[in-house]
């Protein structure tokens, strides 16, 4: 049982990783009107669901520390989100519903909405920037909806993953 966690969570780290690098090496995306998706946030949510709220908040803060690392941004701002939508989506999943795609996307796109939109504001609005209306729906509407599309290899990728790891 020990070692077939410790395999489960290699096997998840290494998709981390490698989410972690589509989303950040310019190239590697393809950008729909020059927008990046965000695929860490389906990534933290499909953890969730598939793992339950401690494992889903575990991978949710390394992955925002990751992403915070890499960012412009507040430290901390991507981890905590992150850690609050994979234990949440954990926690949704292990009381109150069942973990299919229907409840992925949804949840994912409760996710990406809040992010996007505590984004605007802690980063665009509260900075004084112009046009901050322009911004929202030319660039961060586009990422919601593009990110939200890349939730479906990812959930099926994470799912196919975890049956053939619950066959070992």
């Amino acid at each position: 049982m020990q070692k077939q966690n410790r395999l489960r969570w290699a096997v998840h780290a290494i998709f981390l990783l490698i989410i972690f690098l589509l989303q950040n090496t310019r190239g590697l995306t393809v950008e729909i009107f020059g927008v990046p998706p965000l695929l860490l946030v389906p990534f933290s949510v499909c953890l969730g669901l598939f793992e339950h709220e401690a494992p889903g908040a575990c991978f949710g803060f390394a992955a925002g520390i990751l992403w915070d690392v890499n960012a412009i941004s507040w430290p901390g701002f991507n981890a905590i989100l992150l850690m609050v939508f994979g234990c949440l989506c954990g926690w949704l999943v292990t009381n109150l519903i069942r973990n299919n795609f229907l409840s992925a996307f949804l949840l994912t796109g409760a996710s990406l909405s809040i992010y996007c939109v505590l984004h605007w504001l802690f980063f665009y609005c509260f900075k004084g920037y112009d046009n901050a209306g322009y911004a929202f729906w030319h660039f961060y509407a586009v990422q919601l909806v593009y990110s939200l599309l890349c939730l479906i290899p990812i959930y099926f990728f994470m799912r196919f993953l975890m049956k053939l790891m619950r066959a070992f």
